[in-house]
């Protein structure tokens, strides 16, 4: 037999254990449990901690008879829940496994939310072999396609100009500005100047689709059911955008550098299916990779910014060497045996180089990015615009801040 959820007491001790900046806030957290805990037979008693990100929300997990659930609580002065019920809605109707919610106290931001689990596709990965995390990856791109085979234009937000310009704000704001201390005088605000028009000039041009945003192994659930599709999280932010967004997210990862065969693999696999789809990804899977260069290269610029200690109250959460990991390589991991393609010093040649893009020419490209490497190295990055004379100057400049 179920247990009975547990007395108003209960609840208040259970709400105690949460730390509260605000005591009024505890109290009508107080309040609202013993609501939903009468409802949804919770044990009021199990609250805890369940995980918490790099914005004001957090989420609580609590037993009920069968099973768990998750709280989420987002001070509404801070976080706007709808668009999570917005998404979350879509993302269902897509087939897409996401949490449910089952109540929701929209003045005081508490929600009480289906529990995917407790294991992220990320704590699943093996980094130190990139092959064996193939069946994961192709999980994911599964899940992707579903999600942007549902895209309708008008329904979520548009990832335009602005909002793009917004983001690669955030480099030299956070990461230049007040993280390196280096002075955006004119000249330099011209160099970015000339840098962000080209990126966003590059991803705008793509097709548009439904963009989650952060479509990475740590916002996506590992499933113990066999056949069960993976478990999608922190969703709120989606977009109506470009399509090369999500999958650079998911092989251009702040948290985790994977081999450029790999990341070739996986991408190359989604285009495919992709193209099965009904998807536009384009008849050439080359001109689609450099695309998706582009986009991870807005990406890693945005992400470097809020990625500072400065910019964030809980610098654990978004530590910058990790994400600075992924866009920049020291000369002594520039080996042949190192991610070919990390730094984006090789990267922007790939992005600028004539159209002899094409998968049959992939093992000529590697070699010359593994090429392109070596000489990095033995330059300490400084030579590489001599190297590589065709790189924009103003994009090597860039280079040379981030790495």
């Amino acid at each position: 037999m179920s247990p009975s959820p547990l007395p108003p007491s209960s609840a208040l001790s259970a709400a105690s254990v949460i730390h509260w900046a605000d005591a009024q806030r505890a109290n009508a957290f107080t309040n609202w449990l013993q609501g939903v805990a009468a409802q949804h037979n919770l044990r009021s008693d199990s609250l805890r901690p369940a995980s918490a990100d790099a914005s004001f929300r957090r989420y609580l997990r609590i037993d009920a008879g069968a099973g768990s659930f998750i709280i989420m609580d987002a001070p509404p002065q801070h976080e706007n829940c709808q668009p999570f019920v917005t998404v979350a809605q879509l993302m269902q109707g897509a087939g897409l496994r996401v949490p449910e919610v089952l109540a929701w106290d929209q003045a005081n931001g508490f929600m009480l939310l289906t529990d995917l689990g407790g294991q992220t596709l990320m704590q699943c990965i093996d980094p130190a072999n990139s092959q064996a995390n193939l069946p994961l990856y192709l999980q994911a791109v599964q899940v992707l396609i579903n999600w942007q085979r549902a895209s309708r234009p008008g329904v979520l937000p548009p990832y335009d100009q602005a909002l793009l310009r917004r983001e690669l704000e955030l480099f030299p704001e956070w990461y230049l500005a007040k993280h390196r201390g280096v002075v955006v005088d004119t000249a330099l605000r011209a160099t970015l100047e000339r840098v962000f028009e080209r990126i966003i000039a590059q991803n705008l041009a793509q097709p548009q689709v439904y963009v989650h945003r952060d479509f990475m192994p740590r916002n996506l659930m590992a499933t113990a059911s066999p056949g069960q599709p993976l478990g999608v999280l922190d969703f709120q932010d989606a977009v109506y955008g470009p399509i090369t967004y999500d999958i650079a997210s998911l092989m251009r990862d702040a948290f985790l550098s994977w081999d450029e065969e790999f990341c070739l693999d996986v991408t190359v696999r989604y285009w495919e299916q992709a193209r099965q789809a009904g998807l536009p990804v384009g008849e050439d899977f080359g001109e689609f990779y450099r695309a998706v260069e582009w986009m991870g290269l807005q990406r890693h610029l945005k992400v470097a910014g809020p990625a500072s200690p400065c910019a964030t109250a809980n610098p654990s959460t978004w530590p910058i060497r990790r994400v600075l990991s992924a866009i920049s390589v020291p000369p002594a991991r520039a080996t042949v045996s190192s991610r070919p393609c990390c730094g984006w010093w090789i990267r922007w040649k790939a992005l600028s180089s004539p159209r002899c893009w094409s998968w049959d020419g992939r093992e000529q490209w590697l070699s010359m990015c593994r090429q392109a490497c070596t000489t990095a190295r033995e330059a300490n990055k400084i030579t590489a615009y001599n190297v590589q004379p065709h790189v924009p100057k103003a994009i090597i400049a860039v280079a040379f801040f981030v790495c």
